[in-house]
């Protein structure tokens, strides 16, 4: 496992702040507690350790809100790995400020070993396993056992397996990824998502089988203005038995 320094990590990266490290006493870090908070009730009945972090389309926020989301559960001495299953345009890799090199694709490859491909921040608390060397065969890839095992073993050693995924109305990766995840949390932007979208994206979800544990709004409109995390209006819907449930 190769380990980040304090002066790689990017937390002062404007496009990836990990706003529960930069500002942990502040609203929209505790709105990201909230989450972690309602992920924690659903699982009350099954234990869900696998989740995937999808959207509609791009630009939504769903990799900052799965970032900040493993440093929130990280900091509750819980052991996260963040797994970036956007190999078309990944973008985990640039919270920690390294190279998309020797990742998920090289394990894959057998080119690297998978204890060698996952890096580590301590200042960050939790793990990456970046997607790693481009490929053409990302369909193949996404469907292939040797990913669902790699997953597997994931899920055994680390607390919290956070996935993040391409936006699902773009290509039907995050379909099939979810069908090895044990539930999809999904984000919508208020200001750039129409609901005609964000509800075709949650029919594919759901002809898929996917398990969708709740819904994270971000770029909020408020009197005070705009909120690009969730800062202030923060709802968390329930799915399933014809039951809501919503925080603010």
């Amino acid at each position: 496992m190769k380990k980040i320094g304090k002066k790689d990590v990017g937390l002062l990266n404007p496009d990836y702040r990990i706003i529960t490290k930069i500002e942990p006493d502040s609203i929209s870090a505790e709105a990201y507690r909230r989450i972690k908070v309602s992920l924690d009730f659903s699982s009350i009945d099954k234990k869900i350790k696998v989740v995937q972090v999808c959207s509609s389309i791009k630009g939504e926020g769903k990799t900052i809100t799965l970032l900040n989301l493993a440093a929130t559960y990280a900091e509750n001495g819980k052991k996260v790995i963040v797994v970036d299953l956007d190999l078309r345009k990944p973008k985990c890799h640039r919270a920690f400020q390294i190279e998309n090199k020797d990742g998920l694709n090289d394990v894959l490859l057998g080119s690297v070993k998978l204890e060698d491909a996952i890096k580590h921040s301590d200042e960050l608390g939790f793990d990456l396993l970046n997607s790693g060397k481009r490929t053409s065969s990302v369909s193949s890839i996404i469907e292939s056992q040797h990913l669902k095992d790699i997953i597997l073993e994931l899920k055994e050693k680390y607390d919290m397996v956070l996935v993040d995924c391409p936006p699902v109305l773009a290509v039907s990766d995050p379909v099939v990824i979810s069908s090895f995840c044990d539930g999809v949390l999904f984000v919508v932007s208020q200001l750039r998502t129409e609901r005609k979208m964000a509800k075709e994206a949650i029919k594919v979800l759901k002809n898929g089988n996917a398990n969708i544990l709740g819904v994270v709004f971000t770029e909020i409109q408020t009197k005070e203005g705009l909120h690009k995390n969730p800062y202030y209006n923060y709802n968390y819907y329930y799915y399933g038995d014809n039951k809501k449930s919503k925080n603010k």
